[in-house]
């Protein structure tokens, strides 16, 4: 864990954690109980109305700047960011940061920040020019901020807990395919099933395709009924907990076909539980999935590359267990342990 003499130095600010939707969520949740020894984080985003999430961001600003003002433990400010209207919001509690002359740690997370910056790149460089450093997930995008600003950059892996043992009943003579995430076209998830619907001679009766998410449920289930794939495919809703631990546990594959990533946590949780991985070559997804080693890469949007993947699985499931060890044995660094590392590297040489 993050040792509790800096942890008293840090004061986080990010989303809704608790109850965690969402993979910005899920890592700070991680955080609060398996990284760092005390977890002071300022929630700055949640609810479902403009104005209630208006209070939340508001009451999170007058928090922090009541601790800059009278506590003098405070030296690091790490902020979690994503793109758009998170990175706007972000921006306030950075300059506020700043103006106290504290130590400012922005841990970009969001998939679409190439496209953000380009909208406005004068005013995102200044705030991004301010910090003390940036945090990205991966090489790839440590590269693009390289590229954008002189700030130090960091990479620290997105933390996935150690997998939980469940009970696992015998391999079904199916091939279990598990999507979790959002339900929206940007994941892809659409793509599956358009793909799974386009080639029933081939997967009737040989698979099961499960998905685990809120968003678009209507859309969903127009798709399953267009493709006439209610006995193929179950939709689970927003899952967690056991019933997440049993999806994992018992599903021999991963799809996740996004448009654009960041790292994707639901990725790595998969590889954690030694899942075969078929992706989009997005974000740092390729840093994580080896084509051919522990999954598949595909171009967003291709549905015959998707086809040709999933029917390879389906043929040769030997090469599951193979890719599953392989998954794993590429998951440890994303452990809290070396994740709590990491950070406490970055935090030590800021307190110098």
């Amino acid at each position: 864990m993050v040792a509790a003499f800096v942890g008293r130095q840090i004061v986080s600010i990010g989303c809704s954690y608790k109850n965690p939707r969402g993979g910005v969520a899920m890592v700070l949740n991680v955080y609060s109980r398996c990284v760092y020894s005390r977890f002071r984080c300022l929630v700055n985003s949640g609810g479902n109305t403009r104005f209630y999430k208006l209070l939340v961001a508001l009451w999170a600003y007058f928090c922090l700047l009541v601790l800059l003002l009278f506590d003098r433990d405070v030296k690091i400010v790490h902020i979690h960011t994503s793109s758009y209207n998170s990175f706007h919001r972000s921006s306030y509690f950075v300059k506020l940061s700043k103006r106290f002359h504290k130590k400012v740690v922005l841990h970009v997370h969001g998939g679409g920040f190439k496209e953000y910056y380009e909208s406005n790149p004068q005013k995102i460089s200044k705030i991004l020019n301010i910090c003390d450093v940036i945090i990205v997930l991966s090489e790839t995008w440590k590269i693009f901020f390289q590229s954008i600003t002189s700030v130090p950059i960091e990479i620290v892996n997105n933390v996935v807990e150690h997998p939980v043992d469940a009970m696992v009943s015998m391999k079904k003579e199916k091939l279990c395919i598990l999507f979790m995430g959002a339900i929206v076209k940007e994941k892809g998830v659409f793509d599956l099933l358009q793909t799974v619907g386009e080639h029933m001679e081939t997967f009737h009766d040989k698979i099961e395709v499960h998905i685990g998410g809120a968003g678009d449920v209507g859309e969903l289930k127009e798709q399953i009924s267009h493709y006439g794939l209610g006995d193929i495919v179950y939709c689970h809703g927003w899952v967690s907990g056991d019933e997440k631990v049993t999806l994992f546990s018992q599903s021999d594959v991963y799809v996740l076909p996004s448009y654009a990533e960041g790292l994707p946590v639901s990725i790595l949780e998969a590889m954690s539980y030694k899942k075969a991985i078929v992706a989009s070559s997005v974000g740092g997804i390729p840093e994580i999935v080896e084509d051919g080693v522990n999954g598949f890469l595909i171009t967003p949007g291709n549905r015959t590359q998707l086809f040709m993947v999933l029917n390879d699985l389906l043929v040769n499931r030997e090469k599951i267990d193979r890719m599953g060890d392989a998954s794993y044995q590429k998951i440890q660094s994303y452990f809290p342990e070396s994740v709590s590392q990491q950070l406490s590297n970055i935090y030590s040489k800021l307190l110098q």
